[in-house]
């Protein structure tokens, strides 16, 4: 571990001093008053769940979003500069999406953020001993990729690609190294080659900011944790003080401590004489851009089956569900509805074979009513209307309100009976809970339990609150870094809201539960 400072002020050591940090969007508060410091040889981890704020304070510090509160480099005040100034004195990041140009080598690449970006800052290397070439080469040697110097970026895996990516930052010599998820669809071992980088540069000197969502990593390498939820911070200290958090372990599992909500029943399935695996998966990958975010997925999801896919953020649940409808394109594997394969189908004739997905966000026309946005689901008739009804009445009502003024929990009904009005055999619900109140949520896992039952649906829900899939499913499935981490019954042995927790933060304690 490096040295670290608790102490809030600048001295002019070469710190980063961010004071009470605000940032919002058209009235809605995407960062909330935060404060903390990075101190040089320093690694000091962003962490919490999608929408949490971390990107948008990476982009707030380099000037990319307008904010409020200070952010300060060595004594100077940094947020009355611009974008490039900041980066002229040494606030370099990097981005979550790989940019790298592959027609040039590695090496170009890396001496391309030598280079003065305006020509006539060029004039004085001209008549001077200007030579990129040192930074070049001290960066290539930093993360281990000479010997690769001359080959190009897309000739590379993707693990590689991503250290091209932190040599081309640390060829710019930075005082302050801001890191937006490097190891984003990495496996486990070019995510710990990664983070061994990270801790190499820390060492020579800068200080590193890090957003990852592999908080596992995260606590191996970093030496202070800053857990955040809804724009502020929920806990901040070293990485055990945060792993042992209350607040961070319920934010990670979807708590439902004080919501005096019971949980649905469930019927007790029965492996062995249950009905048959309506969708199965064997060694499948999907990713984007040559590059896997599931790799080797088995997964079978059986007629009157609920089953929930859980893991923390980045692990490659939503690309699961868009690789089994055929939004995603995988590399290998087999996707098989009830027993015959479906590989070569396109979406359109996934859908139209039994398979629909409900997506994150929901995708509602928000200007059609509600009987118009089921009737898009297959040109649903009266009768079809009547079967949706049944199971969410709540919608009856509404048939002739537009979605856009809906609830929530409206709207995700409406989402759902849409996806239902095609009459599936397989149904993928994708964060169904996002935004809801925990008995909005309850009731709708009511409804799938009770649809997979009648119907002998198989679903498959991407659940983001831990406690709320284990207390509602019949079969859990805990996806890291895009693989199956364990399967089986919830509350079976290592199935536990605490085995779970520790799958998601390493080796945390079942106190906190």
């Amino acid at each position: 571990m490096h040295a670290v400072s608790s102490d809030p002020i600048d001295h002019g050591t070469g710190s980063l001093v961010v004071t009470n940090l605000e940032v919002g969007f058209g009235g809605n508060i995407a960062v909330a008053g935060v404060s903390f410091r990075v101190d040089p040889g320093e690694i000091v981890a962003l962490i919490g769940p999608n929408g949490a704020g971390k990107t948008t304070i990476i982009d707030a510090i380099t000037g990319l979003v307008d904010s409020t509160g200070s952010v300060v480099h060595a004594g100077r005040r940094l947020d009355r500069l611009s974008t490039y100034q900041r980066a002229r004195l040494g606030v370099v990041r990097t981005f979550q999406t790989l940019d790298l140009f592959d027609d040039l080598t590695v090496r170009q690449n890396v001496e391309l953020e030598t280079r003065e970006r305006h020509w006539w800052r060029w004039l004085p290397a001209l008549f001077a001993a200007h030579d990129p070439v040192p930074a070049v080469e001290h960066a290539l040697e930093l993360v281990g990729l000479t010997a690769e110097a001359d080959r190009l970026p897309d000739e590379l895996p993707l693990g590689r690609r991503r250290l091209v990516d932190l040599a081309r930052a640390m060829a710019r010599d930075p005082r302050v190294l801001l890191l937006d998820e490097p190891t984003s669809g990495l496996g486990r071992e070019d995510a710990d080659m990664v983070g061994a980088t990270v801790q190499a540069i820390a060492d020579r000197g800068p200080g590193v900011l890090l957003i990852e969502h592999d908080v596992d990593l995260v606590f191996r390498v970093a030496d202070r944790v800053i857990a955040l939820d809804f724009g502020a911070v929920i806990a901040a200290g070293t990485p055990d003080e945060v792993r042992h958090n209350e607040r961070v372990a319920a934010t990670y599992l979807g708590s439902r401590a004080g919501s005096g909500v019971s949980t649905p029943p469930r019927r007790t399935l029965d492996p062995a004489s249950n009905g048959r695996a309506l969708l199965t998966l064997r060694d499948v990958s999907a990713g984007y851009d040559a590059a896997d975010v599931v790799r080797g997925m088995d997964l079978d999801v059986r007629a009157g089956e609920v089953a929930a896919l859980v893991g923390p953020n980045g692990a490659g649940k939503s690309t699961l569900l868009r690789r089994i409808i055929g939004l995603v394109e995988g590399s290998r594997g087999s996707i098989l509805l009830d027993g015959e394969p479906i590989d070569s189908l396109p979406a359109h004739r996934r859908a139209k074979a039994g398979i629909a997905l409900v997506p994150e966000g929901r995708a509602l026309f928000p200007q059609l009513t509600v009987r118009q946005n089921l009737r898009l689901g297959d040109g649903s008739r009266n009768d079809d209307l009547d079967r949706i009804l049944a199971v969410f009445p709540a919608l009856e009502g509404l048939l002739d309100r537009r979605a856009g003024l809906l609830s929530g929990g409206e709207q995700q009904m409406l989402a759902i009976g849409r996806a239902l009005a095609a009459e599936p055999r397989v149904l993928l619900v994708d964060e169904m809970s996002q935004g809801l109140a925990p008995t909005v949520v309850d009731e709708l896992f009511r409804s799938l339990l009770q649809l997979a039952d009648e119907k002998n649906l198989a679903v498959l829900v991407v659940e983001q609150y831990v406690e709320q899939a284990l207390a509602s499913v019949h079969q859990v499935h805990v996806m890291i870094r895009g693989e199956i981490e364990r399967s089986g019954v919830p509350f079976t042995e290592g199935l536990t809201t605490a085995d779970i927790l520790a799958v998601y933060l390493g080796d945390g304690p079942a106190s906190v539960l």
